[in-house]
């Protein structure tokens, strides 16, 4: 069999299991990711030998790219920055200082339980800052918790992808520099962290503003082109973003979903639905090429003391990290043992970590194939750990909203906010919607939870849960809304 039949052979295998796991995982309410990287590593060259990721090459590295650029955009699209700005404190001390504490303290620890020196150390702890929207949402949409809560994690999630995959890059290049394997200057290492970022928000400000102008003329993009278009359009801003600055796309794909979800294109619900479908075909298939490529032998030999790095990281160094970027904070202890128990790793670590073991190895550095085994072994513990068990913790809590039992109101005026504050002490679950902001602060001062937007349209009240409210209450100033 010649080497078209084996590559055409390797990519079917990774769409097909990687989508059967999926069904599986669906089926049997398990995390998608746990099946995909079990199947992964049994169908790769180390047990059945069905895919081979190494027939892909550099096109591997091309693929991860661009997959990851449409996951990132549709997780940032998905982002409703009405809910996030509930959740500010909370995200904005996650990005910041809990980056950085998860930073220091995941290089302890890979260190003391796994032996690793310390500029691999470095490097497993600057991946192990990002969680990533591609574990997280999937996990939320099986546990029904406050919106607020849901905020926090998807917010750290979506946003602290392009800031910890970056700061693993510019971690990377002080390390090759070190090592001497490529110059290295004090304010070039600012620029490896500062100019990506700066770079990729730029890049994708501009993107988001250009794509979504063109969509809001319908004689620009016609309807049936306009998911197709607006693939193109991602992968083009990303790949601009890369060539001024390599690694610069993160940022760059972040930026134009959050841009463009704020200009209200029309029929942007179909295509969040299309990015959905593309997103989970780009993760089943990633999934089961990167597991392929794991070496077996090295995840035997780094065996037990990767484990305890990785259970260390869920119970002990997420707990510190949740706890210092939320003390300010006026979330309860509920709240913030939830978000500490819910930090699994996922795609934006695996595939920036196989990339790691290659540019280890082409400089002549060992340990990046540990490196590569212990982070996966970390992604596996820590979405089992939080898949399995997110339901019980939530319920155990007191933090699960039973279906049902949700109370809408259209309106955050003073008769609303009274009627608001009188079923939440009776034990219900609140939303107020109002497209006043001074009202929405009002409320949101009250201790209320309350969201920006108009309830006449059909996408903010799917956003809202209106099909499992089972209260609907219009107090608004406008009579014709309250009918």
């Amino acid at each position: 069999m010649d080497h078209e039949q084996h590559l055409l052979l390797t990519l079917s295998w990774a769409v097909g299991l990687g989508l059967g796991a999926q069904l599986l995982a669906h089926r049997l309410r398990l995390p998608a990711i746990v099946l995909l990287l079990l199947v992964g590593v049994l169908a790769g060259p180390g047990v059945l030998g069905w895919v081979e990721p190494a027939l892909l090459g550099a096109g591997l590295g091309v693929l991860v790219k661009l997959a990851v650029a449409v996951i990132l955009f549709e997780g940032a699209l998905s982002l409703r920055l009405e809910d996030l700005q509930s959740a500010a404190t909370e995200v904005r001390g996650l990005i910041t200082t809990g980056v950085v504490v998860t930073w220091a303290l995941a290089t302890l620890a890979v260190r003391a339980l796994a032996g690793f020196d310390w500029a691999l150390a470095i490097l497993f702890g600057a991946l192990m800052t990002v969680t990533g929207p591609t574990v997280v949402q999937p996990l939320l949409r099986r546990v029904q918790v406050p919106r607020r809560l849901k905020a926090i994690l998807e917010g750290e999630a979506i946003l602290i992808d392009p800031v910890g995959a970056v700061l693993a890059v510019a971690a990377m290049d002080v390390v090759l520099g070190l090592s001497g394997a490529h110059p290295l200057t004090w304010y070039g290492a600012l620029w490896a962290y500062f100019g990506r970022l700066l770079t990729g928000a730029v890049v994708g400000v501009l993107g988001g503003w250009l794509l979504s102008r063109g969509f809001r003329r319908h004689d620009w993009v016609p309807l049936e082109l306009r998911n197709l278009v607006a693939l193109a359009g991602v992968w083009v801003v990303f790949a601009i973003a890369e060539g001024l600055v390599p690694e610069a796309g993160l940022m760059a794909a972040v930026a134009m979903g959050l841009v463009f979800q704020r200009s209200e294109v029309p029929e942007e619900r179909r295509l969040r639905h299309f990015k959905e479908q593309l997103t989970v075909l780009g993760i089943s298939v990633l999934f089961v090429l990167l597991a392929a490529e794991l070496p077996l032998e090295v995840v035997r030999a780094v065996g037990w003391p990767a484990v305890w790095t990785a259970l260390a990281l869920a119970l002990v160094v997420r707990p510190v990290a949740v706890a210092l970027a939320t003390w300010r904070s006026s979330l309860d202890w509920r709240g913030r043992f939830f978000v500490a128990w819910v930090g699994p790793r996922g795609i934006i670590a695996a595939s920036v970590a196989s990339l790691f073991a290659l540019a280890l190895e082409g400089a002549g550095i060992g340990g990046g194939r540990e490196l590569l085994a212990v982070v996966f072994v970390t992604i596996f513990v820590t979405v089992t750990l939080a898949g399995l068990t997110a339901p019980l913790v939530a319920h155990l809590l007191g933090l699960t909203r039973q279906v049902g039992k949700l109370a809408l109101i259209v309106g955050a005026g003073p008769l609303a906010r009274k009627v608001a504050a009188l079923l939440q002490e009776h034990g219900r679950q609140v939303v107020l919607v109002d497209r006043n902001q001074s009202l929405v602060w009002a409320a949101r001062r009250a201790g209320l939870e309350a969201v920006l937007g108009n309830a006449l349209e059909e996408d903010t009240l799917a956003s809202l849960g209106a099909d499992d409210a089972e209260t609907l209450l219009a107090a608004t100033t406008n009579p014709e809304v309250n009918v």
